[in-house]
């Protein structure tokens, strides 16, 4: 029998449905949750989101060496892994568009923001503007400083692993290099699928 390998998220409605079409279709279904299958890299905490930790399994293959993934999607989540591949936990934050929805919430007279070609240089002289390069300067400058905060816990500087929707957009205003890696979750399903 064929199988398929699901990574179970916080959403068990769409995980049921896709779970119940996929019995349809005559497949085995292994569902892979936060820590199961063992991977090299194990959650700092049980409640770690799937996604999360199936991210930090690639990058500790590829280096073999602390490092620190961050993805920029909804939420913008950083996790940090030692120099023995310890998880030791991470930061989330809103997302650029969460930041600006939240914003936007709450003083409903402000213009949507616009803008793609952000100059965090040198101050917006319009609303739209403004959120739009205001809230990529707080995104950007929570991320520095999860960064700096992580080469403090391992005493090197570091290049992050960066994917998610907005790593383009964040990777252009961080003061560093990064990797640009969009499949690290897969990835890391494709190894988890490997270990069943």
């Amino acid at each position: 029998m064929r199988r398929a390998v699901l990574s179970g998220q916080s959403n068990p409605e769409v995980v049921d449905a896709v779970s119940v079409r996929l019995h349809r279709a005559g497949l085995s279904l292994h569902a892979v949750t936060t820590g199961t299958p063992t991977l090299s890299v194990q959650p700092a905490y049980e409640q770690l989101g799937c996604d999360r930790w199936l991210a930090l399994q690639w990058p500790w293959l590829e280096q073999q060496q602390g490092f620190c993934v961050i993805d920029c999607g909804t939420a913008i989540t950083v996790d940090l892994v030692d120099d023995s591949g310890v998880h030791l936990g991470g930061w989330i934050m809103a997302g650029l568009g969460s930041l600006q929805h939240g914003l936007l919430s709450r003083a409903r007279r402000l213009p949507k923001p616009a803008g793609d070609d952000i100059d965090l240089a040198r101050p917006a002289t319009e609303s739209a503007r403004a959120i739009a390069a205001g809230t990529l300067l707080q995104a950007v400058g929570g991320i520095e400083q999860a960064l700096l905060r992580c080469e403090a816990l391992l005493g090197r500087s570091l290049i992050p692993w960066l994917g998610g929707g907005d790593a383009g957009r964040i990777a252009a205003q961080l003061p560093r290099p990064v990797r640009r890696d969009d499949d690290l979750v897969l990835r890391g399903l494709a190894l988890a699928a490997e270990a069943l």
